[in-house]
């Protein structure tokens, strides 16, 4: 979504129907993104093109949390 919302802003329409997309408009519009509400929440680029949100974390189930339909407390993988 992050990526369709820069072609959007960037995209040029030509009078037969094809889009053009500039690399560097394209590039810069996305090392521009600030708040952008995303999936894993509000997501802002740096001027790297980062635009992770460090917040992911997986987590393992077992039997026991899904018969207490509870979810569990500690991650089983952080990127950090």
């Amino acid at each position: 979504m992050l990526i369709f919302a820069a072609i959007e802003k960037v995209g040029k329409k030509a009078p037969d129907g094809t889009l053009y997309i500039g690399r560097k408009a394209l590039r810069d519009a996305l090392y521009a993104t600030k708040n952008f509400k995303g999936l894993t929440g509000n997501l802002t680029c740096n001027q790297y093109g980062d635009c992770a949100d460090p917040r992911i974390a997986v987590y393992k189930t077992s039997e026991e949390n899904i018969k207490k339909l509870q979810t569990p407390d500690q991650p089983f993988w952080k990127p950090y």
